[in-house]
């Protein structure tokens, strides 16, 4: 007779989010015999923040895109706490959770603000022509982003205790504050990498920026003022050939901020960058000008064109991207059935903001975007309050994606509530921009919170006082990149679309409100049909990377080549170079990223971006 079979082993029982929540309580957190929140911290914080917050603005009116703060801010901040020390001015050394909260502070003001006035504001101002005021354009960047905050909390249970996402970049600024603390050596090598790069971003914007800006108005020696770009009107007169190239925008910028986020960026998306400017500004543009598709040459009449197809790739990359995690977006939606922040009173109550500040603070948030989108744009209030409720939905899926992915798709949740907002009031680009925008700032307010409470976790801080830090950065981007938005960098609609500030993320949402609003008719025929044919390309690409992902170094990335369309070519070179740099260095020492690659990156566009507001300013006041 066999003799029985043994019976299974039982399977471990998935623990509760109560038993994950106390075991980090006994195991991880310290923030209750640490200092965390303290006056230095937030100080230091806002002060970085307003400097990042600059910065970011600068950079997404350049090429759309917002970058990460938080390297950045743990360096600069590590390096002003070094120094204070050396200088007797802290009595005791800062802890790596006083860092933590510094760096949350930074965070919410250099990325939540700025990310909304490149984008949605600036695309307000080019369909209107004129500059909400002041107290109206903070008011609403504070709404939106509070809202986000608010929506966040519940979520940070769901996805953090319960589920563990891993967030990537919150882990790797945990443990890069962890590593700047441990390693002085290390830390100084970095901080020192950065600041020499800040240093070298400043004096070159000081020579082609603040310089000619000062000479311009007091009158100086012409030979002071170093060119921004070449050739200069001067080669172009002992070269009259180059003129034509010129018009198209080929030239070389003497500038590190491009080739700095060309760095960041990867070597495939620069590349991509670089191909798709000699495809628009070497190939497509002379032929259509010569067909007369476009009327007369030059950058500005091309891009006018070539923003349709360059749109068009740059939404499809998007929404092809949100659709292939299909699966992360169908768990956003189904967490807000389940029970995600919890009535009972858990083992982390005490820690967490109370439920119900958040059920105040978010039912104010959503009833400020109410009332500024109904009196100061004129949406209908049903329509309103849909947007609110669009905003919390897609919030959720924004924070679900970055959790598991580390991409916040910002760009597609808006172009899918500019859609919504289409159907709802059709023939309206202005409203259709200002509901999308409510979506798109709340959602990358939420996602920014919920990675920098990943990085908290970790770290074991008090989860209460980082949602305060966060909050304070909030108030600190508001107060400053609102005016540097309105006052100095971009003072009217006429400053957009230039070479000085190609705003294409801007231009992106004007493209997609025109076509909601007016239809086909608005587009021209022959960009009808680029338009078709990068839809074609985008879902192509899409294809060939989920099918092959071998083939994903060599192929093309759709949202580098949209961007190429709506850059001016020199700008895309200044990428393209970046990225080459950054491939070789990589190639020859595989620790650089992460020794010196990235801060000093970091650095130059920290630096230039400052100093260029600084030339900004000289110039809005007359220089």
């Amino acid at each position: 007779m066999p003799a029985a079979e043994p019976p299974p082993s039982p399977r471990p029982a998935t623990p509760s989010v109560e038993e994950l929540q106390r075991a980090w309580r006994e195991r991880v957190f310290q923030g209750e015999h640490v200092p965390q929140l303290t006056a230095r911290a937030l100080l230091t914080g806002a002060l970085l923040g307003a400097v990042t917050g600059v910065s970011n603005l600068y950079v997404g009116l350049k090429v759309g895109w917002s970058l990460g703060v938080v390297l950045t801010a743990s360096i600069l901040g590590w390096g002003a706490w070094q120094l204070g020390a050396r200088l007797g001015l802290l009595r005791r050394a800062p802890t790596v959770l006083e860092a933590n909260a510094m760096a949350s502070t930074a965070s919410a003001a250099g990325y939540s603000t700025g990310t909304t006035l490149a984008s949605a504001m600036a695309a307000h101002l080019v369909l209107t022509g004129h500059h909400l005021p002041v107290w109206q354009l903070a008011a609403w960047i504070l709404a939106i982003s509070m809202l986000g905050l608010f929506v966040a909390v519940p979520l940070k249970r769901l996805l953090i205790d319960a589920e563990q996402l891993p967030f990537p970049s919150g882990a790797a600024a945990a443990e890069t504050l962890r590593s700047l603390h441990a390693d002085r050596g290390e830390a100084a090598r970095r901080a020192r990498a950065l600041l020499v790069a800040l240093a070298v971003g400043m004096g070159l914007k000081l020579l082609t920026g603040v310089v000619p800006a000062i000479v311009a108005r007091t009158g100086g020696p012409a030979w002071l003022a170093v060119p921004a770009s070449v050739p200069t009107p001067g080669m172009l007169a002992l070269w009259p050939g180059l003129g034509a190239a010129v018009a198209y925008g080929w030239a070389i910028e003497l500038s590190v901020l491009l080739p700095a986020a060309g760095v960041l960026v990867g070597w495939r998306v620069a590349w991509s960058i670089g191909l798709g400017a000699v495809i628009c500004f070497g190939g497509l543009a002379p032929w259509l000008v010569a067909s007369a598709a476009i009327e007369e040459p030059g950058f500005r009449a091309t891009v006018a064109w070539s923003v349709w197809p360059g749109a068009t790739l740059m939404v499809m990359a998007g929404l092809l991207s949100l659709a292939s995690r299909w699966r992360s977006v169908a768990r956003g939606v189904l967490a807000l059935r389940g029970r995600a922040g919890g009535r009972e009173a858990g083992p982390l109550a005490d820690l967490e903001l109370a439920p119900r500040w958040v059920w105040l603070g978010g039912g104010a948030a959503a009833l400020a975007c109410v009332i500024l989108q109904v009196v100061g744009f004129g949406i209908p209030v049903v329509v309103a309050v849909a947007a609110v409720g669009l905003a919390v939905l897609l919030a959720v899926v924004a924070a679900r994606v970055t959790g598991e992915t580390d991409v916040t798709p910002m760009g597609p949740l808006g172009k899918l509530a500019q859609l919504a907002s289409g159907a709802a009031l059709p023939g309206h680009a202005v409203p259709n921009v200002m509901v999308a925008s409510v979506t798109a700032g709340a959602a990358a307010s939420a996602a920014d919170l919920l990675t920098d409470l990943k990085s908290g976790v970790l770290l074991g801080a008090h989860p209460r006082r980082q949602w305060l830090a966060q909050a304070a950065g909030v108030v600190v981007g508001v107060a400053v990149v609102v005016p540097v938005f309105r006052y100095v960098l971009v003072p009217d609609a006429a400053v957009l679309g230039g070479d000085a500030w190609p705003a294409p993320a801007a231009r992106v949402w004007v493209s997609v409100a025109r076509l909601v609003g007016q239809g086909l008719p608005g587009v021209p025929v022959s960009a009808r049909w680029a338009t078709v044919a990068a839809a074609g390309l985008a879902v192509l690409l899409a294809g060939l990377e989920r099918w092959r992902p071998r083939w994903r170094p060599w192929l093309p990335s759709a949202t580098g080549l949209g961007l190429a369309f709506v850059l001016p070519p020199s700008s895309s070179l200044s990428f393209l170079a970046g990225g080459l740099f950054a491939w070789w260095v990589v190639r020859r020492r595989p620790e650089a990223p992460s020794s010196w690659l990235v801060p000093v990156a970091a650095g130059l566009i920290a630096g230039e971006s400052l100093m260029g507001v600084v030339a900004a300013l000289l110039t809005a006041s007359g220089g």
